[in-house]
């Protein structure tokens, strides 16, 4: 169980009632949203810190390049549309 303050219990139900949702799907869509952007956040920071450092970024431009040449395997595109 977690306890919060009174204005902030109004502000849930106030959002829960905009939204049509229970209180525990609105807080679990809430934690996602906030895990999702934590992971963003520090991906960002990790790339920019990548970005500044030139024998790390030549490496993992390499390592691009070589996931990149897995996609020139020689085999014609499928078409995934399903609806013809």
């Amino acid at each position: 169980m977690v306890r919060i303050d009174e204005q902030r219990h109004r502000r849930l139900r106030r959002l829960c009632q905009a939204e049509g949702c229970s209180q525990a799907h609105l807080l679990q869509r809430l934690l996602q949203h906030y895990e999702t952007q934590r992971f963003f956040g520090q991906l960002q920071q990790d790339f920019q810190e990548l970005s500044e450092d030139p024998e790390g970024w030549t490496q993992y431009q390499a390592d691009v390049d070589a996931w990149n040449g897995s996609l020139r395997d020689g085999l014609e595109a499928e078409s995934w549309d399903t609806r013809s």
